[in-house]
């Protein structure tokens, strides 16, 4: 694991857009006081599998 972090960091060192993702992500897992991508996109998929959930801006329910 701490092979594919070096990567991810060495990645995000020499790309601006995948640097935008990985200090995106890392701000979403800082709610939990974790400094990693991966947490944040956990974070953000959970977030949106509950709006989902409760069809508030998912599927075809129309919002007026």
């Amino acid at each position: 694991m701490a092979s594919i972090a070096e990567s991810w960091n060495h990645m995000a060192d020499g790309n601006a857009l995948i640097r935008f993702v990985d200090v995106n992500l890392r701000g979403a897992g800082q709610v939990m006081f974790q400094n990693n991508p991966v947490t944040g996109l956990l974070f953000i998929v959970g977030i949106a599998w509950g709006v989902c959930g409760q069809h508030a801006g998912c599927g075809d329910r129309k919002p007026w």
